[in-house]
């Protein structure tokens, strides 16, 4: 397969391979020269038109494809999948941020996020409480370190204080988790009974 342009002649082999050639010299032209008689005596003008389209091939001067011809679309793509992935984690990032420091609606400041990418990621850092939500230990009322586990101040046992699925902190008396609607406390008729 053939294609040519004005200026580039692309071939295709069997195999696959692009091999391009730059265009150096017309293959169409115009040749004049001057017609005089015997004695030297200017008598007319002749012009010639040449259009050598069927050996147009002699007019080209092949070019290797050089590596950054070839990794170019690659590097492309590569900054498009890159591009995607960053702009669905910044929200996903927001989001989570938001709710561990207790911001009311984290899910309007990743919505944000993702229809103005680091416009609303800027507006989110600038907004956010500086702290995370602190947890306090119901018995001592000592802050936590992070742990959900059991108080390292008094070692009370935190298991009943978050929820199970989302970590939520609970009340004792609650019987189903505010945020995610899982059910707290085992039903009566489930737990063993000791004689």
């Amino acid at each position: 397969m053939k294609t040519i342009t004005p200026n580039i002649l692309i071939r295709s082999d069997k195999e696959g391979g692009v091999y391009r050639y730059n265009y150096i010299q017309p293959y169409r032209f115009l040749l004049s020269s001057l017609v005089t008689d015997e004695t030297g005596k200017v008598i007319g003008e002749l012009f010639l038109k040449v259009d050598d389209f069927i050996n147009h091939e002699l007019y080209y001067r092949g070019v290797a494809d050089s590596i950054t011809d070839i990794l170019k679309p690659i590097f492309g793509f590569m900054a498009l999948f890159s591009g995607m992935f960053l702009w669905f984690l910044l929200p996903a990032w927001v989001y989570t941020d938001a709710r561990q420091r207790d911001v009311s609606k984290p899910g309007l400041w990743a919505f944000l996020a993702l229809i103005s990418l680091f416009f609303g990621l800027t507006i989110y850092l600038l907004a956010r409480p500086e702290n995370y939500r602190s947890f306090y230990c119901p018995q001592c009322e000592n802050e936590l370190n992070g742990t959900k586990a059991f108080c390292p101040h008094c070692g009370f046992d935190l298991s009943g204080t978050f929820c199970r699925q989302c970590q939520y902190p609970v009340k004792q008396l609650w019987q189903f988790c505010p945020n995610c609607r899982a059910e707290l406390n085992e039903p009566e008729n489930n737990k063993e009974v000791n004689p």
